[in-house]
């Protein structure tokens, strides 16, 4: 890759929850069908270790059972008491090897199933821990998973945190001081055309930029803001250029980076809250372009025909 900086490596554990009716999971791993070429592909707590220390990152991470935030208490418990059993066999199979390695805080949107695996991954000898992401939970159960999570001073990341001002609200119920940032958003919807500014979020898919002047953030200072202007970036994404999209995940990766840095400086500077409160509603707002697009399968497209105004077209023996 040639990056000269940290580097922190996932273990696959969304990877497999995100496939969905072609995976399993036993104790003694996961297995699931390679979306490539259909073959089956077995991951265990062992072979994720030795993947990642292959790799040669300066973070792994343990391999853990992720499920969704609204799944049943005892789905829940059982998913949490093998990313447990799976932390243990992680850390025998990491051996000699140098690097870190972080254990993953589970139970879903429970907050005593938080508090419990925070306890437990706590009590191991990891060189620190992150809160597991809670897939699909609204704002306000991220930020009492994050609370639920965070009973320790230890070195924590938050994982599966999509949007730009998500990232704070972690930090409010029990800020991480060291933690990463997860730029596959940042990328994946600059391919979408959107882009996270100091503005709010910008979709370059809106008419409205075609003919607009001046960088996509005013605020911005990396090499997309000046060099390039919101209606060159507009072109580029309506012809599907992939030079947009490059130029689009370049702007969201330096305003990532940038938050952060202001993040953390305020927290230091023990002005969180207000930094937090002046800025929540601003960095999230959305750009708003009309009903949101909504795919419409074959089906009701026949269905709409039988539509003539007020009238239903009804057809009987054909």
């Amino acid at each position: 890759m040639n990056w000269p900086r940290s580097v922190l490596t996932d273990s696959g554990g969304f990877q497999i929850f995100s496939l969905p009716g072609s995976r399993s999971v036993s104790e003694e791993c996961a297995e699931f069908k390679s979306y490539v070429d259909q073959t089956l592909i077995r991951l265990s707590p062992e072979s994720s270790i030795a993947a990642q220390r292959a790799i040669g990152s300066d973070i792994m991470m343990v391999l853990d059972q992720c499920v969704a935030s609204t799944v049943e208490r005892g789905v829940a418990e059982r998913a949490m008491e093998l990313t447990h059993r799976w932390a243990l066999r992680s850390l025998a199979a990491r051996g000699d090897s140098p690097q870190a390695l972080f254990g993953i805080v589970q139970g879903a949107s429970y907050a005593d199933l938080r508090a419990a695996s925070a306890r437990a991954i706590t009590d191991m000898p990891f060189d620190g821990y992150a809160i597991g992401g809670s897939r699909w939970a609204r704002a306000a159960a991220r930020a009492r998973i994050a609370r639920a999570s965070s009973p320790s001073s230890c070195r924590r990341t938050s994982l599966g945190i999509s949007w730009a001002w998500h990232h704070a609200r972690p930090a409010r119920g029990g800020a991480p001081r060291r933690r990463h940032v997860r730029l596959h958003p940042a990328t994946a919807l600059a391919k979408q055309g959107v882009a996270f500014t100091s503005l709010g979020r910008r979709d370059l898919r809106r008419a409205a930029y075609r003919g607009m002047d001046g960088p996509i953030d005013p605020n911005c200072v990396c090499p997309t803001c000046t060099t390039h202007s919101i209606a060159y970036l507009f072109h580029l994404n309506k012809v599907q250029e992939p030079q947009g999209w490059q130029l689009l995940g370049l702007h969201n990766i330096h305003f990532y980076m940038q938050l952060m840095r202001t993040m953390r400086e305020h927290i230091l500077a023990d002005d969180w809250l207000r930094f937090y409160r002046s800025q929540r509603d601003l960095l999230d707002a959305r750009d708003s372009y009309g009903a949101p697009v909504r795919h419409v399968t074959k089906a009701q497209r026949q269905k709409l025909k039988l539509k003539l105004g007020r009238y239903e077209v009804v057809i009987r023996d054909g």
